[in-house]
């Protein structure tokens, strides 16, 4: 177990901030991006490095080795935001990510982004690796270029994320999604995709994109409390997106949900959209779910199950429940 070492002659074996910082087994590394350098050892809050692409290069894989991203919010870019020129392939595992940052519901402010518009990474990470932890962390892709299509690639299994942002709206008029997931028994725990703020055309534009097939399929891949934005201008655009028969040979599950368009911007036609799954284990459930501003749940005949779903009714704003 590594020794992190802090101001004033403090060390901590593992746990660098009790109750704050989550607990590992091995050594922490620290990313800065306005006062860090990756030339160093980023073992340190006073040495710490620029990216996360060096953090993750310093960590060794199934050591349970932790990266802590400082945000020093100052209202600029550049105190909050980790720039990276390369995908990031994750193939490592157990490692456990951090935003020293407030915990807010959306835009956190530990930040990890393509270096620029121009920079069309097709996503910021793919994480390929297998029990890995995301906690407090906006990873967000705004390259132009039509390849920029995700923010986040999830191929691995056991991975999880906790209080997270993930948001890809550089190229609007394109098939763009906020998460790719490809893998199995991932978890997502109050985690935000998409933006209100910037408007989609792209006619299979999604927040999340159920993508499995062959090695990497998807299921029981879990989602609890979290919230889709979407700021749609074309009907076919979705939250939840299959995209093809043998995406899923699971179930995929959203407990408590939240999917919203934005009032007044073209309405979805439904909440899960694309191709049905044929495989007969594959399924998705909506279990106390709500949604804005989307005319139908799923138009699937047989493979989108449903429980106590509620959606905002007319001028009213009178919520009404489907069970």
């Amino acid at each position: 177990m590594g020794y992190t070492n802090f101001p004033n002659g403090l060390t901590s074996l593992g746990i660098p901030l009790p109750g704050s910082m989550p607990a590992i087994a091995g050594k922490w590394f620290f990313v800065n991006p306005s006062k860090g350098s990756d030339g160093n050892k980023g073992t340190s809050l006073q040495h710490p490095v620029k990216t996360l692409s060096k953090a993750y290069s310093l960590c060794t894989s199934g050591a349970g080795d932790g990266i802590c991203i400082v945000s020093t919010d100052t209202g600029a870019s550049s105190s909050t935001t980790v720039y990276e020129s390369a995908v990031i392939d994750w193939s490592k595992c157990g490692i456990t990510v951090w935003g020293m940052a407030a915990p807010v519901a959306f835009g956190i402010r530990a930040r990890v982004a393509n270096a620029s518009a121009s920079t069309a990474l097709a996503y910021i990470v793919d994480v390929q690796g297998h029990n890995n932890a995301f906690y407090n962390v906006q990873f967000a892709n705004w390259g132009t270029g039509d390849t920029a299509l995700s923010a986040v690639k999830v191929s691995g299994n056991r991975n999880y994320f906790g209080n997270c942002y993930l948001v890809c709206h550089g190229a609007v008029t394109k098939a763009i999604r906020d998460l790719w997931l490809t893998g199995s028994n991932n978890t997502f725990v109050d985690c935000a995709f998409g933006t209100n703020t910037t408007a989609v055309s792209g006619a299979a534009a999604c927040n999340i994109l159920i993508n499995g097939d062959g090695e990497n399929t998807c299921a029981e891949d879990y989602f609890l409390r979290c919230r889709t934005y979407m700021y749609s201008s074309a009907n076919t655009l979705a939250p939840i997106r299959s995209a093809a028969a043998t995406s899923a040979v699971g179930t995929i599950m959203f407990q408590d949900c939240i999917f919203s368009a934005v009032p007044g911007s073209t309405e979805p036609a439904a909440v899960v959209a694309g191709t049905e799954f044929t495989n007969t284990n594959g399924i998705i459930f909506l279990c106390g779910c709500h949604s804005m501003n989307i005319s139908d749940i799923s138009a699937w005949t047989a493979r989108c199950f449903v429980s106590g779903y509620a959606t905002a009714a007319g001028a009213g704003g009178i919520g009404t429940v489907t069970t």
